[in-house]
């Protein structure tokens, strides 16, 4: 078992209790180590998490890092990207642990690679006007819930979906056919608005069209 704390220490837990007498197994759990990294000293950690390979641990400590230390030689690995130093926001890995979700006190959601430490995306379109804190995984389908402090906040769940996607593509390359047409006769030009409402939706359908791409190939 692990804990943290406000001072950044973070302790690993024994039970001593054996396997005929389980019920004492709550009981007698004793401290195994303590892992102090020299700059997480005085930094509150928010969230601790073990990658479902059980080899590495997420900290997701209040200075807007992220990091995952193997477990065995103590190394760690530092995701960057999302500004944490006041709330006590979360993160998680997906279930299959290849990508890393987090939240942020911009109210944008940040997407990594847990194993190259790449970031791949980031949901500016969420629009929470405060810190987004809750970030969860679904255990089985290819589905996340976003969530942020205040009543008037709604939760985003964001499903993929592989026919908006396919759609979503053929979309834009019929888009990019229609561009390239013959300059000779051009079609009429559309409303700024129209044109406007264009751009934002090409723009959003791309990147998510990319994160969408990455979480298939795994999940």
């Amino acid at each position: 078992m692990f804990s943290a704390d406000n001072s950044g220490l973070i302790v690993v837990w024994k039970t001593t209790g054996s396997e005929g007498k389980k019920s004492l197994l709550s009981q007698r759990w004793v401290v195994e180590k303590e892992i102090s990294e020299s700059d997480l000293l005085s930094v509150p950690i928010n969230k601790l998490q073990l990658h479902p390979n059980g080899r590495c641990l997420l900290i997701h400590a209040r200075d807007s890092v992220l990091r995952m230390m193997d477990l065995r030689i103590l190394a760690v690995k530092r995701y960057i990207g999302a500004t944490n130093y006041r709330e006590r926001l979360c993160s998680t890995f997906t279930p299959c642990g290849s990508f890393l979700f987090s939240g942020s006190e911009d109210g944008m959601a940040y997407v990594w690679n847990t194993d190259t430490g790449d970031q791949l995306a980031v949901y500016s379109e969420l629009s929470f006007s405060t810190a987004l804190h809750g970030v969860c995984f679904h255990p089985h389908e290819n589905m996340v819930a976003f969530s942020a402090f205040g009543q008037e906040q709604l939760i985003h769940l964001y499903l993929h979906d592989r026919t908006v996607s396919q759609l979503e593509g053929q979309s834009l390359k019929a888009s990019s056919r229609s561009s390239s047409a013959d300059p000779r006769t051009p079609p009429a030009p559309p409303l700024q608005d129209s044109m406007d409402q264009l751009i934002l939706t090409t723009r959003l359908a791309l990147k998510m069209q990319s994160v969408k791409q990455q979480l298939d190939s795994v999940l």
